[in-house]
């Protein structure tokens, strides 16, 4: 997710804020008397000690909206990324790599292939490139709370509600701002993020399953497709 960070993640958010986990309590997690970059790295080692979130969003890029929709669970994702209407689906499980997309987006395909491939759940060559996905990750997302990439996170903070519950707000130089949760485990609850790829995420569900498995009955993608 190193491309802007969550921003260059192109995610933002979209729907319900909710402080994810379970376990939390009403009583403060004292992360309100920190400073920001304390804060950013708490919720940064809280998500990675969970192992898992359900991350929803909408970004704007050039102008467009791109909604995502990710679930990720350690090195494995699934999910689906929708620009200009068109929902692209992925699973990247291990070393395997799964796409669900309309065949018109798969670059140098027959039309006989493509349509073949229309919306249909295939599995890559184990020789294909890998997707550039990755950028998505538990892992990436984890080092942009920490350290985003286009932008600083600020010493300042302040707390506040965000759907009647309390989050501390870390502001970020560009203007972008994380906020955490003020109870319970220092989970991350909000991204807001600024410049070319504005707009915020949500994390969800945090150290939840996750059930990431390989779809149903996937098309074998040859390595040469004419």
């Amino acid at each position: 997710m190193r491309g802007r960070g969550v921003a260059a993640l192109a995610v933002t958010a979209l729907g319900v804020v909710a402080v994810a986990g379970c376990g939390a309590s009403s009583s403060s997690n004292g992360e309100s008397k920190k400073n920001g970059p304390q804060v950013a790295a708490d919720a940064a080692a809280a998500l990675r000690k969970a192992g898992s979130v359900h991350v929803k969003g909408m970004l704007t890029q050039q102008g467009k909206p791109v909604l995502l929709d990710l679930r990720l669970r350690g090195a494995d994702e699934a999910g689906s990324v929708t620009s200009n209407g068109a929902p692209a689906q992925f699973v990247l499980l291990g070393s395997k790599q799964y796409l669900k997309l309309p065949g018109s987006l798969y670059p140098g395909v027959s039309a006989r292939v493509a349509a073949a491939v229309n919306n249909r759940w295939v599995l890559l060559p184990a020789a294909a490139p890998r997707l550039g996905l990755e950028q998505f990750s538990l892992n990436e997302v984890v080092k942009e709370l920490e350290h985003p990439l286009d932008t600083k996170v600020l010493t300042s903070l302040k707390t506040g509600k965000l759907n009647g519950a309390s989050v501390v707000m870390v502001t970020q130089q560009d203007g972008g701002e994380l906020d955490v949760a003020a109870s319970g485990p220092p989970y991350p609850v909000r991204l807001v993020t600024k410049g070319s790829s504005s707009g915020s995420i949500t994390f969800n569900d945090i150290g939840g399953k996750q059930n990431i498995t390989a779809p149903p009955s996937p098309l074998n993608l040859p390595n040469k497709t004419g």
